[in-house]
């Protein structure tokens, strides 16, 4: 075990010599241990293990926030799902605040500008895909139960 706890911390202390020789210091305070895990282990190995740098120790965290994306120590991406399924939804609710001072054109625009990127970013998720229809009929002023397909 002891050996284990060791790989990590000397992968650590090289990426950040590879930085430093490299004039790109990174600050122990910003960086995070993630352990990504499958569920099924999850009770076998250890979830804090404890990775150091200069003699910092590093924090261990259940999820982290890399790129806009949120990953979680299961990379299930659930957190990441909600969070731009939210963002989808709060984008809808303001186009259909100010659908009756657009055209249809202009509520088009404003789709592809604000909602289809997030979307198109996540497209194959099923949550997305059902806000994605709920836009649709926000910018066709169509009523909340009207077929998606035609």
């Amino acid at each position: 075990m002891r050996r284990l706890q060791e790989s990590p911390n000397t992968s650590v202390a090289e990426v950040f010599n590879w930085a430093l020789a490299n004039r790109l210091p990174l600050n122990e305070k910003k960086n995070k241990v993630l352990t990504v895990k499958e569920k099924r282990l999850s009770t076998k190995i250890n979830n804090n293990p404890e990775i150091t740098c200069n003699g910092s120790l590093l924090t261990n965290v259940m999820k982290v926030k890399l790129l806009g994306l949120e990953i979680d120590e299961e990379l299930s991406f659930s957190e990441h799902i909600t969070t731009v399924c939210k963002k989808v939804t709060q984008r809808i609710g303001l186009l259909k605040k100010i659908m009756n001072y657009l055209p249809l054109k202009r509520r088009f625009l404003y789709y592809k500008a604000l909602i289809w990127l997030v979307i198109n970013y996540a497209r194959s998720l099923g949550r997305v895909l059902k806000l994605q229809k709920r836009a649709a009929r926000a910018i066709l002023n169509a009523p909340p139960l009207t077929p998606s397909v035609p």
